[in-house]
């Protein structure tokens, strides 16, 4: 209950879709159909297979909904998925996995990429579950996938390597969140600007959690900066975060600072740098911040920066 109204409120809507698909289905989604389970009964034609993941089958309803003059809009389900390469149960029945899966997809392209659209939301979804995660790159230049094991190969085949990221705890993979590959877009006729995530249920519940607290907005203005960060082009998005939320937690002590990313600027004219901005928003409980509360945060993220990574503040 609590996934779905977290989803629900983030604006995602929920479908509910056969645990059967076609054939064509896996295909379109790049997934090999003789993994999965084929029924000798099937009540239909379209219904001839147990899905691997809930995945394909939201990539199915886009483009319907989009004829149906939905421009904007996010698909989620919670459903289930299988495999033959999974062991079988203790009665000798085919395992099964959970999934939340989410598809967002828009007629018109955003200021920023999908990817961040479904990112943030997933990002939300499990911060609040209290799950302890953080995210990856999928894939570095030149890799190909070939250490995913089967079942994981299945449940990543849709997404493009380069544009997506793996949902981690420690070394156990807990799902993907990315953009989809062109074929596989131009199998379900989704728009360009779309993207999703599918989230290992059953995986997430066995990880450890953070305890929930609530605590009431504090009742002070809060107080944001936007720190620009000039690196070099190889240095990625997740490297400059990281630095960035290092340098804050040395430097905040009572203050809560919450960081967003705002954009990424390369000159057209220098294709070896990138600017990066962040913007800090800084909160206290007790007392109304001053630029004199704020100026050590500042001052720590562009030495940390320019030291570990070569990042200069603009």
């Amino acid at each position: 209950r609590q996934i779905r109204e977290q989803l629900s409120r983030a604006g995602a809507n929920e479908a509910l879709t056969y645990s059967f698909v076609h054939e064509h289905i896996l295909k379109r989604a790049e997934q090999h159909a003789d993994q999965a389970y084929k029924l000798s009964n099937a009540l239909s034609p379209d219904l001839q297979y147990y899905r691997l993941s809930v995945l394909p089958s939201l990539l199915d309803k886009v483009h319907a909904n989009i004829k149906a003059g939905h421009d904007e809009f996010c698909l989620f389900e919670i459903g289930k998925g299988h495999d033959v390469r999974l062991p079988h149960s203790e009665d000798g029945l085919p395992s099964e996995q959970t999934f939340v899966d989410a598809v967002y997809a828009a007629k018109k392209a955003r200021a920023s990429a999908p990817y961040y659209q479904v990112q943030r939301m997933a990002v939300r979804l499990l911060s609040s579950l209290g799950a302890q995660f953080e995210l990856a790159p999928m894939a570095t230049e030149n890799d190909d996938g070939k250490e995913l094991s089967g079942v994981e190969f299945e449940v990543a085949a849709p997404f493009d390597r380069q544009r997506s990221a793996w949902i981690l705890c420690g070394k156990e993979r807990l799902g993907i969140v990315g953009e989809f590959k062109q074929a596989v877009r131009r199998n379900f006729k989704l728009p360009e600007y779309a993207a999703g995530f599918s989230i290992n249920f059953d995986r997430l519940l066995a990880q450890p959690r953070d305890e929930q607290a609530y605590r009431p907005l504090s009742r002070f203005p809060s107080t944001s900066r936007d720190v620009s960060l000039r690196a070099p082009r190889d240095v990625s998005y997740a490297e400059l975060y990281h630095v960035v939320q290092a340098a804050v937690d040395e430097s905040a002590g009572d203050i809560t600072v919450t960081i967003e990313p705002r954009a990424i600027f390369q000159p057209a004219n220098d294709r070896s740098i990138k600017t990066t901005t962040f913007r800090l928003c800084m909160t206290h409980y007790e007392r109304t911040l001053t630029d004199a509360d704020a100026k050590p945060i500042v001052d720590r993220v562009a030495t940390m920066a320019l030291a570990k990574l070569g990042a200069e503040c603009v």
